[in-house]
This record gives structure tokens, C-alpha cells and sequence, in this order.
């Protein structure tokens, strides 16, 4: 029986849902570009720049691969963040085609980090001259800033 149904139905197993990605290929496509544009709901990519970039990078390092746990983890333990952002949005661009299962999709954004983004704080001196002068800006032309600034400032610390 199980031989019966890996011959007849082989292909539809190995895609069933959370079971693997076999026969997946990676392509990119004017469906995938038009996601980039226009489908994705956060971010777009709004440039003719970004998505040639997208689209060389794509090129020359998943165009034609297999969607498999080795590639992924190939990808996720890359240095470039815009290869793992261009294997993120393919993923949810085949998602919204029912080509990936959600557990499968799932996973491949869990096990891929998005680009990360250093946040650099600089602590910087502030002038008491400047700062007088904008206290006594906001006190002329903004008296409800300034009234909500010296609340916050006489309000017992500990309370917000």
C-alpha cells in the first residue's frame, strides 16, 4: 500500500505540508518582483536600484537551488543580510503562492534572521545656553509643551 501510494503520489507527499520543501526550486520571476513592489505589506521595494540589487544577488546565489534545510541554514549563517532578506521575502512570496506549507514557512523565518540594524547611541553635551533658549522658545510660542515639559520635570520621580 505504501508503495503503491510513493508511486502514484509521490510528488504530492513530498510536498504535503510541514514534510519538506522537495521540489521546490528557486526562481526569480515577475510575480516575485511584483510582490517586491506591491505585495509585501510592510517595507516595499520602492527603487529600480534595490530590486536590480535583489535580483544580481538572487542571481548569483539561490537562482536555480533547491529549497532545502542545508541551503536555509547556508543562508541564515551568512555574513550578507540582504541574501538572508532576499530568501525571507522569496519565502513569503511562494508562502502566498501555496508552494511552501505554513510549518515549513514558518520555520524558514524563524531559522533565517531578518538584516539586523546596529543601533549606535552618541552621547552628546547639550549647551545650557541652547537648552535656556529653547525653554524660553516653547514658554513664548508652545506654552503647552512647555507646561507638559515642567510636569514631567516637578512629578515625583518613581511616577509616570
Amino acid at each position: 500500500m505504501v508503495e503503491f501510494a510513493v508511486h502514484n503520489f509521490g510528488e504530492d507527499l513530498r510536498r504535503a505540508p510541514g514534510i519538506s520543501a522537495a521540489g521546490v526550486k528557486l526562481h526569480w520571476d515577475e510575480g516575485f518582483e511584483a510582490f517586491l513592489r506591491e505585495g509585501k505589506r510592510r517595507r516595499k521595494v520602492r527603487t529600480d536600484e534595490m530590486i536590480r540589487y535583489y535580483r544580481n544577488l538572487f542571481a548569483r546565489r539561490l537562482e536555480g537551488r533547491e529549497l532545502t534545510t542545508e541551503l536555509v541554514e547556508e543562508v541564515a549563517a551568512d555574513k550578507n543580510g540582504w541574501l538572508r532578506n532576499v530568501l525571507r521575502r522569496h519565502a513569503q512570496y511562494l508562502y502566498r503562492r501555496r508552494l511552501l506549507g505554513p510549518e515549513l514557512f514558518g520555520w524558514i523565518m524563524e531559522a533565517v534572521p531578518a538584516r539586523s540594524y546596529h543601533v549606535d547611541v552618541r552621547p552628546y553635551r547639550i549647551d545650557e545656553e541652547v537648552a535656556r533658549k529653547t525653554f524660553d522658545f516653547l514658554r513664548t510660542n508652545h506654552p503647552r509643551y512647555y507646561k507638559k515639559i515642567l510636569a514631567r520635570k516637578l512629578r515625583p520621580s518613581g511616577r509616570r
